[in-house]
């Protein structure tokens, strides 16, 4: 496999990935791309246009470099990326880490930044605790970065953003699932994951799955791990459930428990909530053992409605059989979706060398749009100042394994049009889309900005 990533030490493990926020030094700008722009090549080959002013320049005397190459007489350029690398958490590091990988190698291929700098990524660790995060971004500053990429819990990426606002370094979060993230973070801080939460908007991942299982089923139940993010979901469900009230449907949300990360735990709870008798179940679980464990609990004491998980994929499945696997899926923004184009290239991008047979999840989808993001930033500032990149991050346009132009809206969050279930396909041993379910209707602003349309 190539890896451009130098490791960085720490008293803990140390390493990192992408990003996203708005404005709390003022109102970023949307970054709807141009029309004329949108006919062009996919995006990851997007070159941008560096103004040769403002490069810095090769040392006197140093030899001539091809363009489109590497220049090693220039000093390298060091970017940060926080993964779950240890802890609870650990397994979904390299999901997070192919895309980071591949998004630095790509750019080095086509010749690094600012005229041929190469990009050297260190790796931060998570831990899935503010205590390690904050001990690895301020290893990041120490380091010398010029921005910062990761976030994947609202547990972990806040007490990163706030870290990195103490600088105003640039930084893109990832999966997070925060309003935090916005409402209280900086321009030069963006979120490339998809809206989540309802206090981010009124149509998002949580509410669209919320709508399938309750379109199945009149009651259910909610089994979580304890995270902001999922106490985030459990507020999303019970607004949901009063909008469906209002509208003369039947939705009635029979309990909500929490427990610590842990497989064992997992199956008590599960059990307490099947003796609630629901018909349709909302995980927000992730990590293998403790997913598998869950699913495994709820089918054994005789539970055959649907169950939505919010990181359920291969391994999982694979484990439990096609038979435990059946009506059980994954809440995932984005999954692989061969119909697609630039989805079908990015797995090919990733396989073999990065993630072997394994197709990219939402997780891998966010941590590659946001690291590709930060460099095409980096190189379109045309510097390492931080107050360029903030800027350049506004303005950096290509098409993302979506199949769609990257877009960022009034709040610095990034805009997708939809979310995915996922489900487990025998015939081909991989996850597959199972359902498509809409956000809402987007629309231009008079004002430029993106708004959404109830």
């Amino acid at each position: 496999m190539k890896r451009s990533i130098l490791i960085g030490a720490l008293g803990l493990i140390v390493l990192t990935i992408v990003g996203f926020a708005c404005g709390g030094g003022g109102d970023a700008p949307a970054a709807a791309a141009p029309e004329a722009a949108k006919a062009a090549a996919p995006a990851a080959a997007a070159a941008t246009a560096v103004p040769q002013a403002v490069k810095e320049a090769a040392p006197s005397g140093a030899p001539a470099v091809a363009e489109g190459q590497i220049d090693e007489s220039l000093p390298a350029v060091k970017i940060g990326g926080t993964f779950y690398l240890t802890g609870v958490a650990a397994g979904l590091g390299d999901e997070m880490l192919w895309a980071y990988d591949l998004a630095i190698d790509e750019a080095n291929d086509r010749g690094g930044v600012h005229g041929g700098r190469r990009i050297i990524g260190l790796q931060y660790d998570e831990g899935y605790g503010a205590e390690t995060v904050v001990a690895s971004g301020k290893k990041a500053l120490a380091d010398g970065v010029v921005a910062v990429v990761g976030g994947l819990d609202a547990t972990t990426c806040i007490p990163l953003m706030e870290i990195m606002k103490e600088k105003q370094m640039p930084l893109a979060g990832t999966t997070c699932g925060s309003e935090k993230m916005t409402t209280e973070g900086y321009h030069g801080a963006i979120h490339y994951t998809g809206p989540r939460n309802s206090l981010q908007w009124k149509h998002n991942m949580v509410a669209a799955n919320a709508r399938y299982l309750w379109g199945v089923g009149d009651r259910m139940a909610q089994v979580s791990t304890d995270s902001q993010y999922c106490r985030n979901v459990e507020t999303e469900l019970r607004k949901v459930q009063g909008d469906i009230e209002a509208e003369g449907g039947s939705a009635e949300f029979v309990t909500s428990l929490y427990f610590p990360y842990g497989a064992a735990e997992a199956r008590i709870e599960v059990t307490k909530a099947i003796s609630e008798k629901p018909d349709v179940l909302y995980f927000c679980q992730w990590g293998k053992q403790q997913v598998v464990s869950a699913i495994k609990a709820a089918r054994e004491l005789a539970f055959e409605g649907p169950i939505v998980v919010t990181v359920f994929d291969t391994p999982e499945a694979k484990e439990l059989g096609d038979e435990l696997a059946f009506n059980t899926y994954g809440a995932a923004p984005y999954y692989h979706n061969p119909e697609i184009a630039a989805s079908v290239e990015f797995v090919n991008k990733l396989q073999p060398d990065y993630s072997g047979e394994r197709f990219p999840t939402f997780i891998t989808e966010t941590y590659y749009t946001a690291t590709t993001a930060m460099l095409m930033a980096i190189d379109k500032a045309g510097s390492t100042d931080s107050e360029m990149i903030r800027d350049a991050m506004y303005e950096v346009e290509f098409i993302t394994p979506f199949g769609a132009w990257l877009t960022i809206d009034f709040k610095g969050q990034r805009r997708t049009p939809n979310t995915t279930l996922t489900a487990w396909d025998p015939s081909t041993g991989f996850m597959k889309v199972g359902h498509t379910l809409p956000f809402g209707t987007w629309s231009e602003g008079r004002d430029g900005g993106l708004v959404l349309d109830e």
